[in-house]
């Protein structure tokens, strides 16, 4: 049987060869451009969320839970009276503490502090100012927090979604134009969402009595402002 010998720079020349077309099968597989798009809807508040605390004091506990819950009770029936519906409040925090000073002799009990929190949600955010004044009038004492809110922004993710993924290709398109090249299927594309409501525009005034012959009070004006639901993807295009 002969053996068959092939020459040493004969058998580079194949190794190379096969390395450089590799290289260029490779080269044109990953020809490729990234790149990045948003898309914004802009949608009106349609229920807020109101936090109020009822805070009382007294060297008596039961002195200091009384009035909380008569000062709560109060409360409570401003809600009822403007319209809002039972279901639609609910406790968020209840507590009694004791207040402690500290010195370098020893520790000093003061008065007990009592604390009732309710949360409020209105479906007519023009509700908001009217219910604070009246909530404040019964006997509330602190605003906790007011939030701004809507209900169901699943369509607007949706439409979010598209404008970004139409954004990201419109780029993709001219920038392949650009080059001389030609825009193929998408590789992959990532989303990124905005995790928390940017409320603009959103603001807390409450008007001062107005100093006349006889005291007047002005509504607490509170502008709702808008959501902003944000999407933003980025892609890769395969370059043909």
């Amino acid at each position: 049987m002969k053996k068959i010998v092939l020459p040493l720079f004969f058998l580079s020349a194949i190794i190379l060869c096969s390395c450089h077309e590799n290289s260029a099968k490779t080269a044109e597989r990953e020809r490729s451009v990234s790149v990045r798009g948003s898309g914004q809807v802009v949608l009106e508040p349609d229920s807020v969320t109101i936090v109020f605390s009822v805070t009382s004091e007294s060297w008596d506990v039961n002195t200091a839970t009384q009035d909380a819950a008569n000062r709560m009770a109060a409360v409570l029936k401003a809600f009822s009276d403007n319209g809002v519906k039972e279901n639609d409040v609910s406790t968020f925090d209840y507590k009694i503490q004791q207040q402690i000073a500290y010195t370098a002799e020893k520790k000093r009990y003061r008065n007990y502090t009592v604390k009732n929190k309710v949360r409020v949600v209105l479906n007519d955010v023009t509700l908001a100012g009217k219910l604070i004044d009246a909530a404040v009038a019964a006997g509330a004492n602190e605003l906790t927090s007011l939030s701004y809110n809507v209900k169901d922004d699943t369509e607007a993710v949706k439409q979010a979604r598209m404008l970004a993924v139409k954004q990201a290709e419109d780029t993709a398109q001219m920038l392949a134009g650009a080059t001389g090249a030609k825009l193929g299927k998408i590789l992959t594309i990532n989303e990124y969402s905005s995790g928390m409501p940017y409320m603009e525009s959103a603001s807390l005034k409450v008007n001062r009595m107005n100093i006349a012959a006889e005291p007047q009070f002005e509504e607490t004006s509170l502008p709702a402002g808008t959501k902003i639901v944000s999407v933003q993807v980025d892609c890769v295009y395969e370059l043909e």
